[in-house]
């Protein structure tokens, strides 16, 4: 399981993958930032231009790619 840090400063988003132990290590240290502020809903504008500086999205899982199977002349994606 990991986690994907999304956040938005300057005009620049950035997507970074973290493991648990790191991520809770930086929140401690305040690697993630000082005025860190982690966001608990999606707001009604998701576009994280809108979000503001020093805001953080959350995500916890992990990136599934789909596997093409060959179908005749369909390609069906399996998850």
């Amino acid at each position: 399981m990991s986690y994907f840090l999304i956040s938005n400063n300057g005009g620049d988003t950035t997507v970074k993958k973290i493991d648990p132990e790191k991520f809770l290590k930086e929140l401690r240290d305040g690697d993630l930032g000082e005025d860190l502020n982690i966001i608990d809903h999606l707001q009604y504008d998701t576009d994280i231009n809108y979000f503001g500086e020093d805001m953080v999205l959350v995500i916890k899982g992990e990136v599934v790619c789909p596997k093409p199977i060959a179908i005749k002349t369909v390609t069906k994606y399996e998850f």
